[in-house]
């Protein structure tokens, strides 16, 4: 169907739609447009193309929607949005593309939601540089980096994603402060099920995070976060060299970790990696009446696993191990 290396090619096009079609073997993109702003995207199959299957560049806003449609088999990304703030993709089930399954860059202000994503070879959904974003109610499987990866996407919400199979973070979080990660079901992730890095000011709420090869939340350089409402459990190894089990806060501080359900994890329930740091744990169930707790562990990975609580600070914390009932 049309160019060899673009299917179907739209550029200052604003205001257009593209529906229906099918396109098969593109030699660069499958559907393309550019400069088209407040255009719908809705209802093709679109497969084996060589680089995008469906791509917008330069074409955002309220009216933009990439929506109900098939993608699979993409050389590059699956769907792939640039410099397209406040679009929507909804809806679209994507396969098997080789890097992400759908990417947004510079596309503040978005809405990724109600999509199916499987076997992405890098991120099954990810967001870069797009803050104020919204990422919902997709189910996200078999991604072999992360799930679903924000990187630079300031304040925005992952909320009500069933993520599963991830070859390294289910959720991942990375330089987005003041986001919040809000009733997720994350498991068999090859790493921890929920990562935060370098993203202040954020809240993790009401998740239900399992079978993760490492941690079940973790949180490396991230201050001033809320951990609320979440299940962990059945999370964790030894790898040989380190221990992974249910939360681990590494060099963070100002954490609030409450009215969690964190039990059955392997060697703990909570790391506290950090030395003089000032967190508050309180009012969680840890799978007892009586956690067990070690405070004189030193900064480090713990030589000997097994306590619900390991805590290296020196007493700025106010742990309350035995407070779990909510």
């Amino acid at each position: 169907m049309g160019d060899p290396d673009i299917a179907i090619f739209l550029t200052s096009s604003s205001n257009s739609t593209v529906r229906g079609n099918t396109v098969s073997d593109a030699g660069q993109h499958g559907i393309f447009l550019g400069g088209s702003g407040n255009s719908t995207v809705q209802g093709n199959n679109v497969n084996n193309s060589i680089e995008y299957g469906i791509a917008l560049v330069n074409s955002g806003g309220e009216e933009s929607k990439v929506q109900g449609n098939t993608v699979s088999n993409s050389g590059e990304h699956g769907i792939y949005l640039s410099m397209s703030s406040n679009s929507t993709v909804q809806g679209n089930t994507v396969s098997d593309s080789i890097w992400n399954g759908i990417a947004l860059r510079d596309s503040a202000g978005s809405t990724v939601r109600g999509n199916t994503v499987s076997d992405s070879g890098w991120s099954g959904i990810y967001l870069d540089s797009s803050c104020n974003s919204t990422v919902g109610g997709n189910t996200v499987s078999g991604s072999g980096d992360h799930g679903i990866n924000l990187d630079s996407s300031c304040n925005s919400t992952v909320g009500g994603n069933t993520v599963s199979g991830s070859g390294d973070h289910g959720i991942n979080l990375f330089i987005s402060a003041g986001s919040t990660v809000q009733g997720n079901t994350v498991s068999d992730s090859g790493w921890s099920g929920i990562n935060l890095g370098g993203s202040d000011n954020s809240t993790v709420q009401g998740n239900t995070v399992t079978d993760s090869v490492g941690d079940g939340i973790s949180l490396y350089y991230s201050d001033n976060i809320t951990l609320q409402g979440n299940t962990v459990t059945g999370n964790g190894r030894f790898d040989g060299l380190y221990y992974y089990g249910g939360i681990y806060l590494f060099e963070s501080t100002n954490i609030t970790v409450t009215e969690n359900n964190i039990f059955g994890n392997e060697n703990f329930g909570l790391w506290n990696n950090l030395d003089t740091t000032t967190n508050t744990v309180d009012n969680n169930w840890w799978g007892t009446p009586t956690p067990s707790y070690s405070g004189s562990l030193g900064v480090g990975n713990p030589g000997t696993p097994g306590k619900d609580i390991w805590d290296a600070s020196t007493g700025a914390n106010d742990l309350n191990p035995a407070a779990n009932s909510f």
